[in-house]
């Protein structure tokens, strides 16, 4: 009867660990669910920080390209014939550089491109890389456990079998923790006798 008793707790103890095993399986699948929906999330914040980028980057080339624009107007203003230009040298200068009406500010320039080095940041792709490299790592777990644990690798099929296994292992430790009582009272009435 003891030696009954000892298989029947060892048979429970195996059901249990293989239990624990599957409560396991189930926590780092629903934390693999929880971190894909942050990752979707990130993946949103870095597409708009990458548009808001590019349309600073865009802002502040064109504004540095008006400014430089501008300061060929300037010192094209100031050429004379016969007078050698301060950027070549030439002495003839037949088709200066007209001064537009519209000229930014260096002020204005280096605020563009002050804006633009910010939005250049890279946290949010950073973010992004990040929570895709803890993604693949909890996703190879995940299926390197069901592998083991449910016999299967299609993740398709792993919540249902994991279900499936939990209610038919609580339905076996259920019955041997029945037959364990049983077993406990049979122990019981031999030592009385």
């Amino acid at each position: 009867a003891a030696a009954e008793k000892a298989a029947l707790q060892a048979r429970a103890d195996n059901l249990t660990q293989e239990k624990q095993a599957l409560q396991e399986l189930a926590r780092l699948l629903d934390n693999y669910f929880a971190l894909h929906q942050n990752y979707k999330k990130d993946q949103e914040t870095y597409r708009a920080a990458d548009q808001k980028m590019a349309q600073a980057e865009m802002t502040y080339n064109c504004l540095e390209r008006a400014f430089l624009d501008a300061q060929a107007g300037i010192l094209a203003k100031g050429l004379k014939d016969n007078l050698p230009c301060p950027v070549c040298g030439s002495l003839h200068h037949p088709h200066p550089a007209t001064l537009s009406t519209e000229t930014p500010s260096e002020d204005a320039v280096n605020k563009a491109k002050a804006s633009y080095k910010k939005s250049e940041s890279t946290c949010a792709r950073e973010k992004v890389i990040a929570a895709k490299e803890k993604l693949d790592l909890l996703f190879k777990q995940i299926t390197e456990q069901a592998e083991i644990h449910l016999n299967v690798i299609d993740t398709k099929e792993i919540r249902p079998l994991l279900a499936q296994k939990g209610n038919a292992l609580n339905e076996k430790l259920a019955a041997l923790q029945t037959q364990l009582a049983a077993a406990e009272e049979m122990a019981q009435i031999f030592t009385k006798l």
